[in-house]
């Protein structure tokens, strides 16, 4: 490989290191037009939690890898996807009916699972020694991004019923 080349994709990696953590906070910020509108209609109408509590634990899972690694450009972001999801989750519940059947599963369940696999994730980081701790958690990490992305995705069994893509969250 040619040494500009090199250059060139160096200077790519750097970029993406300053950028990365500006864009993972307007990731965190896309469901506020939603989440606005839950507010607004006092209601959550078919929309499902999986995205708001995935947003949580994923928040939490690479905030704790970020501390455990000294990487403030992996932590900073992520805390305040920790703060912004809560914020999220605390407004779903509000305006969720008593008997709601579509986020999956019931809402202690998505406080049950997410409260496991934080405090899971806290063991691995005090359990274990730095190095194992931080491959075991980015994995983890890596396996509940992939739910946070895929989440909205939940609602697939509600479109399809209705004939409509309402209860999907475009932002």
């Amino acid at each position: 490989m040619a040494f500009s080349t090199l250059v060139q994709a160096g200077a790519l990696v750097d970029l993406c290191g300053k950028t990365a953590p500006v864009v993972c906070s307007g990731v965190f910020l896309a469901p506020i037009p939603t989440v606005a509108n839950i507010v607004s209609q006092k209601s959550v109408g078919s929309l499902p939690l999986l995205p708001y509590s995935s947003m949580v634990v994923n928040a939490f899972i690479w905030t704790t890898y970020g501390i455990l690694n000294a990487e403030s450009k992996i932590w900073s972001p992520n805390a305040f996807g920790l703060l912004m999801g809560m914020y999220y989750c605390a407004q779903y519940q509000k305006y969720l009916p008593k008997h709601a059947k579509n986020l999956p599963g019931t809402l202690s369940q998505h406080a049950r699972y997410g409260s496991l696999l934080m405090m899971f994730t806290l063991l691995l980081a005090t359990g274990l020694n730095k190095s194992l701790a931080s491959l075991l958690i980015g994995k983890l990490g890596v396996i509940v991004c992939i739910v946070l992305f895929a989440s909205p995705l939940a609602a697939l069994k509600e479109v399809i019923a209705t004939r409509n893509a309402k209860s999907i969250p475009l932002p």
